[in-house]
């Protein structure tokens, strides 16, 4: 009998030391523990601001109620914060945001998203199945525009609330970090008085061509693929397309009669923009499009001598996407980036070597779309193009982006 229970207490033991190294591969106890999570890629993440203290709101990118129903309606995927800005300095929420919330944001890059707590509780607004709290900040991480995770701050004995590793944790299960950075201005400059050879995609919040391409096809490329020093620059911005004015207010680029003082300035601002950046067509810049248009994506190797230089033959990989015209009567292509012409230039040399795409389609002039639709409607004009267009960006994108 005696012999029997220590046969027991022996295999008890036994059954313990094999369990030991099997629970040590499961999640993390606490609020990091999961059973199974599809985690939601973030195609798109941030290095400017990034360099900043951390404090307040540091690390996270405003946006309104309409901002976020365009990225609901959109389909996106994105992190938001929802928080009542009243509750700004209580030590709640600051000791969270310094210690373990922002820092992981930054050593990331992830571009958050900040909504005042007002815009989802006002009378009509939708709250998108946010689990709200006016003394807390809920994080919402959403996939295709819709909730997927959340978790707030409302326990402030919570382990996701008090510790940086419990919360990285649960961010590393439910999210793919992003590899295609937004930079600003002086961080590009940087970049072309470096050493280091670089992808920069030049685009416009406001420009349809732009949300099409980022929001399609390589938001789609992105989810399956890492790449590798690969950027995207807004050129809606402040120093580039637009100026501020004395009276505090922001002015576009306008040329035509009734322009005030500033819109000239942002006209002409924007113009020697694309002209400096090599987005505009010049005989020392043969990669460049007529004036210059977006979404432009090029490929950088920088001047080795530190020059900064811009144009020319630091421009070894080009491709301008999506502005082809269309003749609606016709239905072929009458004006694009990719022609016999630019097939030879040093910057396509990546496409005109190109084995997965045919040869008839490397050139698009004069190719026909398969469905009528209005001659104005951009939308059907690149919906009809992406069978081109789509290929000649992943021959890109595989060539000098890709991990």
């Amino acid at each position: 009998m005696k012999e029997n229970v220590a046969g027991a207490i022996i295999g008890n033991m036994n059954k313990r030391k094999l369990l030991l190294p099997l629970l040590a591969l499961l999640p993390l106890t606490g609020c990091g523990q999961v059973d199974h999570v599809d985690p939601v890629s973030m195609e798109f993440g941030t290095l400017i601001g990034m360099e900043e203290k951390m404090e307040g709101y540091s690390h996270l990118t405003r946006i309104d109620i309409s901002d976020l129903e365009s990225k609901v309606s959109s389909k996106e995927n994105f992190i938001l914060l929802a928080h009542a800005s009243v509750q700004l300095t209580c030590t709640c929420f600051s000791e969270w945001h310094d210690t373990v919330f922002a820092p992981y944001v930054k050593k990331h890059n992830l571009l958050v998203y900040l909504i005042e707590l007002t815009e989802l509780t006002a009378e009509g607004a939708s709250n998108y199945g946010l689990k709200l709290n006016s003394q807390a900040a809920t994080l919402g991480i959403f996939e295709n525009g819709v909730l997927k995770y959340q978790h707030g701050t409302s326990d402030e004995k919570d382990a996701w609330v008090t510790s940086s590793s419990e919360f990285a944790a649960w961010m590393n299960y439910r999210v793919n970090l992003p590899t295609a950075m937004y930079i600003n201005k002086d961080i590009l400059d940087e970049k072309y008085k470096g050493t280091s050879s670089f992808t920069i995609l030049y685009s416009r919040a406001t420009c349809g061509d732009c949300s099409y391409l980022e929001r399609n096809y390589l938001r789609e490329y992105l989810s399956s693929n890492k790449t590798d020093s690969f950027y995207l620059i807004n050129c809606d911005s402040v120093g580039i397309r637009y100026v501020v004015g004395e009276d505090g207010k922001t002015y576009g680029p306008n040329n035509k009669e009734g322009a005030n003082e500033y819109e000239l300035e942002a006209y002409g601002m924007w113009n020697d923009f694309k002209v400096d950046y090599g987005l505009a067509y010049g005989e020392d810049n043969p990669a460049g499009w007529s004036t210059g248009y977006v979404p432009t994506i090029y490929h950088i190797n920088p001047d080795a001598s530190g020059s900064g230089r811009k144009i020319g033959d630091v421009i070894d990989g080009a491709a301008v996407l999506y502005n082809d015209t269309i003749d609606a009567e016709t239905l072929t292509i009458n004006s694009t980036y990719f022609t016999s012409e630019r097939l030879e230039i040093e910057a396509l040399s990546y496409l005109k070597n190109n084995k997965e795409i045919d040869d008839a389609n490397k050139v698009l002039t004069n190719k026909k779309v398969k469905e009528k639709g209005d001659r104005g409607n951009s939308v059907w004009r690149r919906e009809e193009t992406s069978i081109y267009h789509n290929p000649i960006c992943k021959a890109f994108l595989d060539a000098f982006a890709k991990a």
